[in-house]
């Protein structure tokens, strides 16, 4: 689960690895005839699918094991691509679910109370060296992962002594052969959160990645991350002391305060003394191997080490072509790719370099296979059910226009730490001397904040109707019965009833009229009674905050911001806006800053991870708690969906009333599919599958 900026493509230190993709049917069940599997071989041979993507980020980073700073879209799209993961999300329905035929292991047997999980791998998988997929190949991700957790981007540290993430729910593992792993875990989960969350992060890596700088020891320097390009795409290399075959960590008997050993960013590890000096063989395999998967420069030079390393993949696909400065790919079918191979002969991968020309462009001369389409060409809608019938006239000769949500929602971070005060937000309102922290601890507030956000209004004058709310942490898209909450609760509507309950009064505003504010809602009655302001809420305090505006070059965030600013203005809210640029924004708005009231452009998707149990958000302490949001009700409903003692649905309820960020909304991407290929198939998960792609004729 990563935080990313909602306006527009990913860009934050925490994005994410999923394509802008969403759920949908298939094209080829939605367009008459169904081809059998040789047909589609015969028509597809020798047909290569050219690619657009509107992302114009370049992969710059191979290893699965992906660092916070490399964990973006473009590099895990790229890796899932030549490297599978253990379970593949993403079915022909849509659904947010694991596909068991697409997954390199059976579904997991659970026993012992849920803490042991038995996994059995699937025949026929090998890595293109000729060696199986096994056992052994899982087991070095989870030695890497446990000598190295700050090594991959999803990893989050046991928050309040509760171990929330691989490794740290691994009291111990075992390859009984290399067909099985037993994973005997620090307490009992619901099967399902494993699946979904802990497992999803795992990619099986072959033994002949587990390799180290030749002439290291453990008492020199990791191997540098740039020696590998320094040396034009070689180094020395010997294999490894890290084991592949047996566990080195030990869950919770040794405990983050106890073990001697630190990874290379100081995140204290889950290994007991006696794995010392492994573990430290382990941090330099993941050190060697992020010096081979940051060469990107060599990626597809097989007369090079890091081409010859890239080149073992378990995929449907294997690299042929890597231009650096174009950002292009190009990969060709693995003849021994151990599921369904690829129909297509090759596939050409181009990020647009202009949004608005050379895509659109290419999509008019019908040259691509797949493209990206631009919002601002489609049709204004006022329905996302309109959204699939809304194609562009001049593109309706070649394509078929596919909507594409994401499983994901996008907020507000509220800062539960912030020591301003209206007065100091706003001259105008002198007499505010509260902290807006102790605004935030009265829930109501944070509920009054998310009645004045105008989904609806920003969704059809900024984004043309290809908007959703997502008022909640579970995501409305695609459909699902997670929770019972089916459209926002929130209106503009209920502020005044709202306000009004709990002591405060419209009082006129002397001020710059911000967004057409004339009127501020203003304590009047403090104290914590019922029907009173709430404790720390003094006379006087006002309704005032500051809004860290993620807007420079960015005209629909300007426009959105604006309009929010409007909305709450005519409710009594007022919202001094500050714009800046996303690092500017990020840079200062941190968890333990307590210089900022909230920011917009923020959001999440669940991915990996696809169980939204909130373990990764707003749990107290949580790696992407930005606000610093504690309440011990969520923290026990966060925990409980863990476990299954609490439903998604208790967690996702109790969320509305004690509002942790102001809900906001998530656009769709719109894809356009050449109207002679079949098998398309839209994936909320993020996973894409152009080795199921066909022609038709």
């Amino acid at each position: 689960m990563n935080r990313i900026r909602t306006y527009g493509l990913f860009a934050t230190a925490m994005v994410t690895l999923v394509m802008t993709v969403g759920v949908g049917t298939s094209l080829a069940s939605a367009t008459g005839t169904q081809l059998t599997n040789a047909q589609k071989v015969a028509n597809s041979k020798n047909w290569v699918i050219q690619e657009e993507q509107l992302n114009g980020q370049q992969p710059t980073f191979a290893y699965p094991l992906m660092p916070l700073a490399d964990f973006t879209q473009s590099n895990g799209s790229f890796q899932q691509t030549l490297y599978r993961p253990l379970y593949w999300f993403g079915t022909s329905t849509g659904a947010i679910d694991v596909n068991q035929q697409e997954s390199m292991a059976k579904l997991p047997v659970m026993s012992n109370g849920g803490r042991t999980a038995t996994i059995t791998m699937k025949s026929g998988y090998k890595w293109t060296n000729g060696e199986p997929v096994t056992s052994y190949d899982v087991m070095q991700f989870l030695n890497l992962f446990t000598a190295y957790p700050t090594a991959y981007g999803v990893y989050g540290p046991p928050v309040n002594g509760v171990s929330v993430t691989i490794p740290d729910v691994l009291a111990s593992a075992s390859t009984p052969n290399s067909t099985t792993l037993v994973l005997n875990l620090t307490r009992a989960v619901s099967a399902h959160w494993l699946l979904f969350n802990p497992l999803s992060e795992v990619t099986p890596l072959p033994q002949a990645w587990d390799i180290q700088a030749k002439g290291w020891t453990s008492a020199k320097p990791l191997t540098s991350g740039t020696a590998v390009a320094k040396a034009h795409g070689n180094l020395a290399t010997v294999a490894s002391s890290c084991p592949t075959h047996s566990y080195i960590g030990d869950g919770n008997k040794t405990g983050p305060s106890k073990t001697n050993l630190k990874d290379p960013n100081g995140q204290a590890t889950i290994l007991p003394k006696s794995k010392l000096g492994i573990a430290k063989a382990c941090q330099e395999v993941v050190s060697t191997m992020f010096s081979f998967a940051n060469d990107n420069t060599n990626y597809a030079e097989r007369s090079t080490m890091t081409g010859q390393l890239w080149n073992i993949a378990d995929g449907p696909w294997l690299l042929s072509g890597f231009n650096e400065a174009k950002a292009s790919m190009s990969f060709v079918r693995n003849p021994g790719y151990g599921g369904q191979l690829a129909f297509a002969k090759g596939l050409n991968v181009t990020p647009c370099q202009s949004v608005t020309g050379d895509c659109y462009n290419k999509l008019l001369a019908g040259d691509l296979t797949v493209g990206g389409l631009p919002s601002s060409f489609a049709s204004p809608i006022t329905s996302l059910s309109q959204a699939s019938h809304a194609q562009t006239a001049a593109l309706a000769k070649h394509y078929n226009l596919v909507v594409a949500p994401s499983w994901s929602i996008g907020y507000s971070p509220l800062n539960f730490r912030s020591a301003n005060t209206g007065a100091s937000e706003d001259n105008a309102v002198s007499g505010d001397t509260t902290a807006r922290s102790a605004l935030y601890a009265q829930p109501y507030v944070g509920v009054a904040l998310n009645d004045s956000y105008p989904v609806k209004t920003i969704d059809n004058q900024v984004y043309n109707g290809y908007a959703y709310s997502t008022f909640g942490p579970i995501p409305p898209l695609p459909s699902n019965n997670f929770a019972s909450i089916k459209s926002s609760p929130y209106a503009l509507s209920k502020v005044s009833a709202l306000m009004t309950s709990h002591g405060w009064t419209l009082q006129n505003y002397s001020g710059s009229n911000p967004g057409g504010l004339s009127k501020i809602w203003t304590c009047t009655s403090p104290g914590t009674g019922k029907s009173q302001c709430g404790a720390g809420v003094a006379s006087g305090a006002t309704l005032t905050f500051r809004v860290d505006a993620i807007t420079t070059g960015d005209t629909q965030a300007q426009q959105t911001v604006n309009l929010w600013q409007g909305a709450a203005a005519s409710v009594g809210i007022n919202l001094i806006i500050n714009g800046g640029t996303f690092d500017q924004t990020l840079a200062k708005d941190t968890p333990s800053s307590t210089s900022w009231d909230l920011y917009t452009g923020s959001g999440w998707i669940y991915a990996p991870d696809f169980y939204p149990s909130g373990e990764g958000l707003w749990l107290t302490g949580s790696g992407g708690n930005s606000g610093s949001y504690s309440n011990a009700t969520n923290d026990k409903n966060v925990l409980g969906t863990l476990n299954g003692s609490v439903s998604l649905n208790t967690y996702a309820q109790y969320l509305e009333s004690a509002p942790p960020v102001i809900w906001n909304f998530w656009t769709v991407g719109l894809d356009e599919i050449a109207s002679n290929v079949g098998g398309f198939q839209q994936q909320a998960t993020g996973y894409s599958t152009p080795d199921q792609w066909y022609l038709k004729k």
